[in-house]
């Protein structure tokens, strides 16, 4: 899986902790838009409005994500377009109503709409996940009259970054900032905080080069405390530079969020740096919006240029035009320190408490052959799961070491290609030639034909049945569907020896925590090895 080198100690180890500023320092104002459905506090434009107020008192520019819901709510949509200095783009979460305009079809079936096989892309299949896109983007034009550039959700696979940015030149995404448990939703191993390169194989690595880059620039939702935040529940990832985080539950002041800027900004010794600030429409109570407009001139008061994400995206691309940045990321509260360092090649964490240094995180980026699994098949499991493979992992593992003792790891990797077996190279001869030829009992009488697309059967002449009707039809050419287990990133890096379990629990931080009790030697984003 991993080749443990002395030299990448020796950087961790010479690797220079920098108290220099960032040469230039920007903070993006992002604010999500879900439909008013899926609001948590009032449903009310008035809710829209007041945060809207605060925007256009301070002046700052501004970058606002829709929902495909929210393109047709004109109440909405009207507001934000008095909003001056600010752009608009798309919030890419896949909703029920989006589904059906897309003849794709939606598992309606269960109440949770944030269950990760529900509201990312990844849950569908690639040709599915386009036509989303495209329905998305189409209807963004006919509002607006042109596409975005800038576009978020809290994970966006690969395969459809790549798509997005060839197809739709997209320049800059928004993704969430690492989670061991949270929401549903684990991401972990990325960058800390700092914008970065996807990889075309992996959307949560840095790529390592312009022969591996997809193209935009990825910023980070919600960037964490650097040394409070290193841990498996939500209590730490609610030390985040978010107002419903460090105010509502962690209790924390002005001091707290000065502190966490300049770590992540004029703390670094890089030509730019970035920060993203802002809020979830529908998710913070008025009460707090006093403490938005606080953090906003907490960013002015220490220099941050406010920029939207396409002109940061502008900025990013001029100068770091091929890869990502090295950089390392210093966290001190009273006798403990977690410094971070990491590069396109790996990322890695040194704990110094009463003058012992303990490795935490080593993980190395790139170390699969293949791209991810979710590039070629769906990921219909309830939670969503993207973990780098590590070498140490605390939080994930429990084995951290002391730093003057290096690991010996040489673990063995199977290198078994991926193979059809000879039934499913037949059924997928077959499938290839039979034509998708459909059948339903209705009303006491066999009705059959060619569907020729999602709403239409033809046998003579054509009838027209509203989507989803057709999908319940009997059909021949899904029965020849061969059912391939793709080969994929994760599947690669497993070690030789152990017992793997897949991780596929209900959907919920409770359901995914029991996976920690799960005693372990190794962890991806679809496998556990039990000890």
């Amino acid at each position: 899986m991993f080749k443990t080198t002395t030299l990448i100690f020796l950087a961790v180890l010479l690797f220079p902790v920098s108290v220099l500023a960032a040469d230039k320092n920007y903070a993006t104002l992002v604010f999500p838009v879900r439909g008013r459905e899926f609001w948590r506090q009032s449903k009310d434009i008035s809710h829209l409005d007041d945060l809207v107020s605060i925007i256009k008192s301070s002046g700052y520019p501004s970058t606002w994500l829709l929902h495909y819901d929210t393109l047709s709510d004109d109440q909405v949509v009207s507001t934000l377009k008095t909003i001056p200095t600010s752009e608009l783009g798309l919030f890419l979460e896949v909703t029920r109503n989006l589904a059906l305009d897309s003849f794709v079809n939606y598992p309606w079936e269960t109440e949770k709409w944030e269950r990760a096989d529900k509201v990312f892309l990844s849950g569908y299949d690639p040709s599915d996940r386009i036509k989303l896109i495209d329905t998305t983007f189409n209807r963004f034009k006919e509002v607006f009259g042109s596409y975005p550039v800038s576009i978020g959700a809290w994970y966006i696979d690969s395969r459809s970054l790549d798509y997005l940015y060839r197809r739709y030149h997209v320049q800059i995404i928004l993704g969430v900032s690492d989670q061991y448990l949270t929401d549903g939703y684990q991401i972990w191993g990325q960058y800390v905080g700092e914008p970065y390169y996807p990889s075309i194989s992996s959307a949560i690595e840095p790529a390592l080069g312009t022969a591996d880059k997809i193209g935009p620039v990825k910023i980070q939702w919600a960037a964490r405390e650097p040394l409070l935040s290193y841990g498996a529940g939500v209590q730490y990832s609610n030390f985040s530079v978010q107002v419903n985080d460090y105010v509502r539950y962690q209790r924390q002041d002005r001091a707290y969020l000065d502190r966490l800027l300049r770590l992540y900004t004029t703390g670094l010794d890089l030509p730019l740096a970035q920060i993203t600030l802002g809020v979830e429409v529908g998710e913070l109570e008025n009460q707090y919006f006093p403490a938005l407009a606080e953090e906003f001139a907490v960013a002015r008061d220490l220099g941050l240029t406010f920029t939207t994400m396409s002109r940061f995206a502008k900025a990013y691309q001029q100068t770091y035009p091929d890869t990502s940045p090295s950089y390392s990321i210093t966290s001190t509260i009273g006798d403990r320190s977690l410094t971070w360092f990491q590069s396109p090649k790996y990322r890695t964490a040194i704990l110094e408490q009463n003058g012992t240094k303990t490795l935490v995180d080593l993980r190395q980026y790139h170390a699969s052959r293949f791209y991810d699994n979710d590039w070629s098949e769906a990921d219909r499991r309830q939670n969503l799961y993207r973990v780098v493979p590590a070498l140490v992992d605390q939080v994930g593992l429990g084995n951290s070491r002391p730093l003057d003792t290096l690991p010996d790891f040489s673990p063995q990797i199977p290198s078994i290609p991926p193979r059809l077996s000879t039934p499913d190279r037949f059924k997928l001869f077959l499938f290839r030639l039979v034509p998708d030829i459909r059948a339903s009992k209705l009303d006491d009488r066999w009705v059959f034909g060619l569907a020729t697309d999602p709403e239409s059967l033809c046998f003579i002449g054509c009838t027209n049945y509203k989507y989803p009707i057709l999908e319940a039809f009997l059909s021949l050419r899904r029965t020849l569907a061969p059912q391939v287990s793709y080969f994929g990133a994760w599947q690669d890096t497993l070690p030789a020896s152990g017992s793997p379990v897949i991780k596929d629990s209900f959907y919920g931080i409770d359901a995914m925590s029991r996976e920690l009790l799960v005693p372990k030697s190794f962890e991806n984003s679809y496998f556990l090895i039990r000890i």
